[in-house]
């Protein structure tokens, strides 16, 4: 079955590229509970393969967006994650912009994920392009970014 196909196809592209996991995961996510609709006869085959099909195509689109975009895979799961995020739309704050200015401070604090001083004033250093959003959102996004690029794995 095509569905069973890219649901192990996903789960491969993760566990060879975990930096790559935070696109990956949710595309991975829907066409399981499009398998699991599937199989409750919750949704029919025609619709099964449309949205599998669509899925597909999101997939094909993230990953072209990705090697255009010029970062790292973690850089980019940074862009990717807060492209939906409510409080960073309505802040004005462009992810892409987000995920190149993180990038470079990464490279600046390149033991950040076993050096506490490093990874302290790398967090301190992503809360200036966060100024627009409320404390509280700030503190979330910056620790969302900090966990997509520090995260186990990958590069």
């Amino acid at each position: 079955m095509a569905a069973g196909n890219l649901v192990r196809g996903l789960q491969h592209e993760i566990d060879e590229d975990p930096a790559a996991a935070p696109v990956l995961q949710p595309l991975k996510d829907r066409a399981e509970r499009i398998l699991k609709d599937l199989e409750e006869r919750k949704t029919t085959g025609l619709a099964a393969m449309d949205q599998l099909a669509a899925l597909a195509a999101e997939k094909d689109a993230a990953m072209k967006a990705a090697r255009d975009s010029g970062l790292s895979a973690r850089a980019f799961a940074v862009a990717w994650v807060l492209r939906e995020d409510a409080a960073v739309k309505a802040a004005g704050i462009d992810p892409m912009t987000l995920a190149k200015d993180a990038e470079e401070l990464h490279g600046r604090f390149p033991n950040a994920s076993v050096n506490a001083d490093e990874q302290r004033r790398l967090r301190a250093s992503l809360y200036k392009p966060l100024l627009a959003l409320a404390q509280d959102e700030r503190a979330r996004v910056v620790d969302l970014v900090v966990r997509l690029l520090l995260a186990e794995g990958g590069e």
